[in-house]
Parts: C-alpha cells; structure tokens; sequence
C-alpha cells in the first residue's frame, strides 16, 4: 500500500545520500508524475524505483547533470525516477507506456529513466 498512490510510498523517492538532508526523511516528488508512474505499474506489475529525489550533492556523487529532473527544480519539486528493468521485454512495455502518457524516457542497460518535463523526450546513456 502506497501513500501517494495506490501503489507507491513517499519512501521509494527519498534521496539515498545517507545524509541527514532535507530529501531523506521526506521527498518533493512531483505527486502527478507518480500518478503517472502508477499508470505504468497497473499496466506493467510492480516496479522497483531506484533513485526518485536528489539533493545536489547526491546528484553530484552519482554523475547527474546540473539540471537534473531529480533534483527540486519545478516549483521546489522533483519531476524524475529512475526504475530498475533488465528485461528487453518489460522495458520495451515501459517506455511505449511512458510515452503514451507524455513522460520523457531515459534508456539505461539496467534502468530506464523517467520525468515529467515540460517538452518529452527521448535518450540513452
């Protein structure tokens, strides 16, 4: 049981600096795109998120860019998660999926990022 949505717990987006900073003990995760992000879990099963929220120092340690979808910076909320999908099969279903609903995708050999930016698009890293 979630406590954003149905399925996903503010817990799942906090910041894994292992610091004590603003974003460990509670996210600014962008509640329309984890209802976003719930869509694709009804459709898809459940889904491991592997980093949601970032503080800029946690952002800076994992080689995120200085405009990260991460970190806090539409209207003091963050706007990405990174999922884990190793399978080409459910990563293929993930991002038609978030396509579908507007979502930029980011692809990963073993995760596939997603944001709510306001312009989609599409990468690979």
């Amino acid at each position: 049981m979630g406590d954003i949505t149905a399925n996903f717990s503010d817990s799942e987006f906090l910041c894994q600096c292992g610091l004590p900073c603003a974003l460990s003990s509670q996210s600014n995760i962008y509640i329309p795109f984890v209802r976003k992000l719930q869509e694709i879990r009804n459709q898809l099963g459940p889904m491991l998120i592997n980093s949601g929220s970032r503080c800029v120092a946690y952002n800076r340690k994992v080689g995120g860019v200085l405009n990260s979808k991460h970190l806090a910076i539409y209207k003091g909320k963050s706007l990405a998660a990174d999922i884990h999908c190793v399978s080409r099969v459910a990563r293929h279903k993930m991002i038609r999926e978030a396509i579908n609903l507007g979502l930029s995708v980011g692809i990963n050999e073993t995760f596939i990022h997603l944001d709510a930016r306001k312009i989609p698009v599409l990468f690979t890293y």
